[in-house]
C-alpha cells in the first residue's frame, strides 16, 4: 500500500524521501515509479534510479518532504 501511495503522487507534489531496507542494504532516497514487480528509488547518488524488486523490500519508512 504504501508503495501505491508514494509512486502515484502527482507531479505538482514533491516526492516523500525514504528509507527502504532490501536484500540487508539499506536505502535513503524517493521512489520515482513502480513498473510491474519492481519499484525505482532515486537515491542521493546523481546516478540512475535503483531497481528493487517489490519482494526483497522488508521495510520502508517515509522521513518527510
Amino acid at each position: 500500500e504504501k508503495i501505491d501511495f508514494l509512486a502515484s503522487l502527482p507531479g505538482n507534489m514533491p516526492k516523500t524521501l525514504c528509507l527502504i531496507e532490501a536484500d540487508g542494504k539499506t536505502y535513503r532516497g524517493t521512489i520515482v515509479e513502480k513498473k510491474g514487480g519492481s519499484v525505482f528509488v532515486r537515491t542521493s547518488s546523481k546516478g540512475a534510479p535503483a531497481e528493487l524488486p517489490i519482494e526483497s523490500i522488508t521495510s520502508l519508512h517515509p522521513l518527510g518532504f
